[in-house]
């Protein structure tokens, strides 16, 4: 073989190995690169999870909260009307037995 073919043969094949070789170690960067990013998505997924959750808890307490204050004033709206229904019991009550007393109402014509 001649000298020259067989300097520029062995440097071929110097360059071919030293383009596998860096294509591999591209290959890998790559891989590395894929792997850091799926834990990157998976954490911020996860925290993205997290805040939604906090979010609908919050959201949850709040409805609890309005229900509650709902309830209590629906409470005291028919404690209101209980005590305003028993104060006109009361009046009635006291004007049927003025009536029957006197045979007519207070300030009623007889």
């Amino acid at each position: 073989m001649h000298p020259d073919l067989e300097r520029i043969t062995v440097e071929d094949d110097i360059a071919r190995a030293s383009v596998a070789d860096a294509t591999a170690a591209a290959a890998r960067d790559v891989d590395a690169v894929r792997a850091d990013l799926a834990r990157a998505r998976a954490a911020r997924l996860q925290e993205l999870q997290q805040q939604v959750d906090a979010d609908v808890r919050a959201i949850a307490d709040q409805s609890a909260r309005d229900v509650a204050a709902r309830r209590a004033r629906r409470v005291d709206f028919a404690r209101e009307r209980a005590g305003a229904a028993a104060a006109a019991t009361d009046e009635a009550v006291a004007l049927m037995a003025a009536v029957l007393r006197t045979g007519a109402a207070p300030g009623g014509r007889r």
